[in-house]
């Protein structure tokens, strides 16, 4: 009995995603693109009486237009609220999206300030 709870404890720890994977670092509630994954040391984070200042990135091999539709359709799920193109705003935050090719790879950068 003890080795099938071992067993089944294993078998479901695996399997249990991580919050990394799943969602923007420095973003807490801003899921990941299909196919997209953080960028290795690209999170900058600075939180002063203004507010904070994110800056954070994201790559894949997906479309600019497939991430920007999916990020277009899921912002104001979140309570952004969009200003002009790429550009959202909420409560006492501006974010701004930067789409951009590197070699064959879409880079998306999110830039999170205070109004």
């Amino acid at each position: 009995m003890p080795k099938i709870i071992y067993i089944l404890f294993f078998i479901i720890s695996t399997n249990l995603p991580s919050a990394e994977q799943h969602y923007v670092n420095g973003i807490e509630e801003l899921p990941l693109a299909t196919d997209m994954i953080n960028m290795p040391n690209s999170l900058i984070f600075f939180d002063t009486n203004e507010g904070k200042f994110i800056q954070t990135k994201i790559f894949g091999k997906k479309s600019i237009t497939f991430v920007k539709n999916f990020y277009n359709d899921i912002l104001p799920n979140l309570g952004w609220k969009l200003r002009e193109n790429n550009k959202f705003y909420r409560k006492s935050e501006f974010l701004e999206i930067h789409y951009y090719m590197i070699e064959k790879n879409l880079v998306v950068e999110f830039n999170i300030k205070p109004k």
